[in-house]
């Protein structure tokens, strides 16, 4: 029983160990995203952290992700409120592949379903070299 006990210990410790881990940012962007322009676009390096700021909202509504695409982002931070009332929210994702892909926001009544119509969206087109 104890040799068994052993083996699952050693096998558990062998695949932690090999585990990738994630890479380390060579650098870090950050972006504001305006009310006023619904869509903008930023080219960026791989391996990269990418802060994005997301407009001011009411204390009613909130933020959130309704795109990104795990292939090229990876999600660091979910979308977090900021502490000054009048700056935006903000998200954390870490670049992983070149390509072109695109982030997608709306924002919504603090209550709402995901089926409500969103009051204001953002899209961010990103270009990963």
């Amino acid at each position: 029983m104890l040799g068994a006990l052993l083996g699952v210990v050693l096998l558990l410790s062998a695949a932690c160990e090999t585990q990738p881990r994630p890479p380390t940012p060579r650098g870090t962007v950050a972006v504001k995203l305006l009310s006023e322009k619904k869509v903008s676009e930023l080219t960026i390096s791989d391996e990269y952290m990418l802060v994005v700021t997301l407009p001011p909202s009411d204390a009613g509504h909130r933020w959130e992700i309704s795109f990104h695409d795990f292939r090229y982002l990876q999600l660091l931070r979910d979308i977090h409120p900021p502490a000054d009332p009048h700056a935006g929210a903000t998200v954390t994702f870490m670049t992983r592949t070149p390509g072109r892909t695109r982030l997608r926001f709306v924002l919504l009544p603090l209550q709402a379903s995901r089926s409500v119509d969103p009051i204001d969206q953002q899209e961010l087109i990103l270009t990963i070299q």
